[in-house]
């Protein structure tokens, strides 16, 4: 595969772009929630694997819990509802408050045309699901995946263009206007898909992969398992969420 370079896909032409906003009006505080957030949280990181076994566990009680009308869940729709119903149990949320759960897709293949595998740029567009806390406590395994589920349906074409339309127009802060950033959020910021154990820049294949850091509260790094079907999870969470979780014997035994 040889990569692309093709920069009309994502050219002012192809995009919907809103209309500019006033120059006095440049957003929701963005940055300054991340200065008055920095490092407050006593940040700490883990890795967590979850076997073929556990992966092909959850992905099971997931369809077992809804309807046949659903189409099954995919691994990344299981564990995320796994991962998003166990942190957020463990956090000291009100029953009322919400939380987002962000993923991250690669929208090669959803764009209309479909851009080329070997497209050479960033082709990527982030949203989140959000529940309140007292409802991924009362729902089932599948309910929760079902919000992922529809999340990652909805990405598509249009949703695509109106937001590379506003980074194209708009102040930065203007483009995440109408996320709430005080909510508790979790997020998938890697693949389970990319090959990292076929990689060889000369030493030899990898005999284990992980981020060495990760900056944010609630962010995930997955990476394929050494063992097929598995995937290996780096997450940081605050300490006194991550010591919950980790007492938390349902987390790892299903």
């Amino acid at each position: 595969m040889h990569p692309v370079h093709m920069r009309e896909a994502f050219g002012p032409d192809n995009l919907i772009l809103p209309p500019p906003c006033a120059e006095e009006d440049k957003g929701n505080g963005f940055f300054e929630m991340l200065e008055a957030d920095s490092g407050k949280n006593n940040l700490v990181q883990r890795d967590f694997h979850f076997t073929s076994e556990m992966v092909t566990k959850l992905k099971q009680m997931a369809n077992d819990s809804l309807s046949a009308e659903h189409k099954p869940f995919s691994s990344l729709q299981a564990v995320t509802a796994h991962i998003w119903r166990h942190v957020i149990a463990v956090t000291d949320l009100d029953k009322n408050e919400k939380s987002i759960f962000f993923v991250i897709a690669n929208m090669r293949s959803r764009l209309n045309p479909p851009l080329p595998e070997g497209y050479f740029g960033n082709a990527i567009i982030r949203d989140g699901a959000i529940a309140r806390k007292e409802e991924l406590q009362g729902e089932s395994l599948g309910a929760t995946a079902l919000r992922i589920k529809e999340l990652i349906d909805s990405l598509d074409d249009t949703k695509t263009r109106s937001f590379y339309g506003k980074v194209e127009v708009l102040p930065f802060e203007k483009v995440l206007e109408g996320i709430d950033f005080s909510m508790f959020s979790l997020q998938v910021s890697s693949s389970p898909r990319f090959p990292v154990y076929d990689v060889d820049f000369g030493l030899g294949k990898p005999l284990c992969a992980r981020c060495p850091f990760i900056h944010g509260a609630g962010e995930m790094m997955w990476f394929p398992g050494k063992d097929a079907g598995s995937i290996d999870i780096g997450f940081a969470l605050p300490k006194f969420i991550m010591e919950k979780l980790e007492q938390d014997d349902r987390f790892l035994h299903f």
